[in-house]
């Protein structure tokens, strides 16, 4: 059985690195796996990676929904940057899908306004294209 110490100590680590904020999951201050052995805590790297991918996938799945809301799309570029840390590889399938999508369909109006000057399109340029490197979709 699980010891309930471990247990309360995981969830905790869990909740203070991988809670929602507005701007997505909040970004560990700190080397993450020092932080979990630090505490005692044996993580549970599958348990991770899921709440991880399912975080990643909803705000995969709200940017479909609104691809033109700038700051859904920074909020999944700065999540992704999580990808460099975290001790786990995340199965990325359906953010390259919705990637993918996007790259079909609010991409090429996005550059066109950039190209004509649009302040909002380049950053909404800059956050996909940043998106697309992280997930290994190549754009542009």
């Amino acid at each position: 059985s699980k010891n309930p110490v471990k247990t309360r100590r995981f969830e905790k680590f869990k909740s203070q690195y991988l809670c929602q904020t507005d701007s997505g999951l909040r970004r560990p201050g700190e080397d993450i796996l020092k932080r979990a052995e630090t505490l005692g805590i044996s993580l549970e790297l599958e348990a991770l990676e899921y709440a991880f991918r399912k975080k990643l996938e909803q705000l995969a799945g709200d940017l479909l929904a609104g691809p033109e809301d700038l700051p859904r799309l920074k909020s999944l570029d700065e999540t992704l940057d999580l990808l460099k840390i975290l001790p786990f590889a995340t199965n990325l399938w359906t953010v390259q899908n919705v990637c993918y999508a996007l790259l079909e369909t609010a991409y090429p109006k996005n550059q066109r306004e950039a190209e004509r000057g649009d302040e909002k399109a380049r950053r909404w340029v800059g956050h996909f294209v940043s998106c697309g490197k992280k997930v290994s979709i190549r754009i542009g």
